[in-house]
């Protein structure tokens, strides 16, 4: 098993009110195809994010910053990353899902492909599948700080929080 019973739990408490993940796959048919037929996950290593906004000079375009603690330390950039948006039960309106029309033109510029996925179901397969080990959780988007590098550091984590 990928994760403990203990850390399914509570990723299960922390998504219960998340009933969705969406993955805006982009232009690629065969990412989305992968996924809804073959439960393929499509995975990049944080380098290939941190190398994406200095290759194309687009802001957003990637994430120079991944994977970044304190300003200067770069930690695991060979691990694979696999990102999705979070749909919370309030943006869910009969048979409808809300989401902010700045997410697709963020991340599917050109057009694309969105997969929507049931949260718990996902988890428990990539967790039925995934034997190695892997850390899940929510994004939080703030402010680097000395305490919060040294909370990654001393957990072993990755540049993610």
């Amino acid at each position: 098993m990928g994760i403990s019973n203990e850390q399914l739990e509570q990723l299960e408490q922390i998504m219960e009110d998340i009933p969705y993940l969406i993955k805006f796959q982009g232009p690629n048919s065969q990412y989305a195809k992968s996924l809804v037929e073959m439960g393929e996950l499509h995975m990049c290593s944080a380098q290939y994010y941190a190398d994406q906004e200095r290759i194309s000079g687009i802001r957003g375009q990637g994430d120079q910053y991944e994977n970044e603690i304190m300003g200067f330390i770069h930690v695991d950039m060979g691990c694979p990353i696999y990102c999705m948006y979070a749909v919370y039960k309030q943006q869910c309106k009969a048979n409808e899902i809300l989401i902010d029309k700045r997410l697709i033109r963020d991340f599917c510029p050109v057009g694309g492909y969105i997969t929507i996925c049931e949260t718990v179901p996902f988890i428990n397969q990539i967790n039925s599948v995934y034997v190695k080990g892997f850390d899940i959780g929510l994004v939080t988007y703030g402010n680097q700080s000395i305490v919060t590098g040294m909370k990654l550091l001393e957990k072993r984590r990755a540049g993610h929080y």
